[in-house]
């Protein structure tokens, strides 16, 4: 199984690499309940084994998976910082400071909102 830092390695643009290992890291130590893993080929994390959260790299952007449900839910907000985002992912664009403050929110809300849920991901009757 890949790890993490194997998946860290495959991003040849340093500073991107850097600012991933920053927001895994922050992930971590914030939410010392979520459990990493490496899935779809890249940095899941679960709390109870239900998805709360995945990030991925592409050229210009950290891609931030939270589910549609969040996303719908931020979408205002999202707009309002410039980021693009569609259902399934929102971009942070690298050029600019990671905004904590949203991904904390991101992340509480699909905590609470998934508590007690038993599959991976939301059932489809709920994304909306």
């Amino acid at each position: 199984m890949e790890t993490i830092a194997q998946s860290l390695d495959s991003l040849t643009d340093h500073k991107q690499r850097q600012t991933i290992k920053a927001v895994l890291q922050w992930t971590r130590k914030t939410y010392t309940a979520l459990e990493p893993r490496i899935a779809w080929s890249s940095p899941h994390f679960t709390k109870d084994g239900t998805f709360i959260i995945s990030y991925s790299a592409s050229k210009d952007n950290l891609m931030v998976s939270p589910e549609y449900k969040a996303l719908k839910h931020f979408g205002e907000r999202f707009d309002k910082a410039g980021l693009k985002w569609s259902k399934m992912i929102v971009r942070f664009p690298w050029k600019k400071e990671i905004d904590y403050g949203l991904l904390q929110d991101i992340i509480d809300y699909n905590i609470k909102d998934k508590q007690g849920m038993t599959t991976y991901w939301r059932p489809k009757e709920t994304w909306q």
